[in-house]
């Protein structure tokens, strides 16, 4: 997360959140022909707009940094084990 940030820039504005929807959605897993996909995929990048490619990367964003800081937390609960002298 911080290098992607870095990526951006060290000065970054604040981000101020005007509103939080809660949606509800599902994962689909589909076999999907090679060439169909392909299709799909080139639709979806014309058709996607500026918000979309950063309401992607945000979530990502977000996502990478809250894992980074639960492993974190994980490694500061675990107790050190002493190696006993010989």
């Amino acid at each position: 997360m911080k290098k992607k940030l870095k990526e951006l820039g060290e000065d970054l504005p604040v981000i101020k959140i005007n509103k939080v929807t809660d949606i509800q959605y599902s994962n689909i897993e589909m076999d999907v022909p090679d060439d169909l996909f392909k299709k799909v995929v080139g639709y979806g990048k014309k058709e996607a707009t500026d918000e979309d490619y950063f309401s992607i990367a945000f979530r990502n964003m977000l996502v990478e940094t809250i894992n980074a800081l639960d492993a974190e937390e994980s490694a500061k609960k675990k107790p050190r084990t002493r190696r006993k002298k010989k």
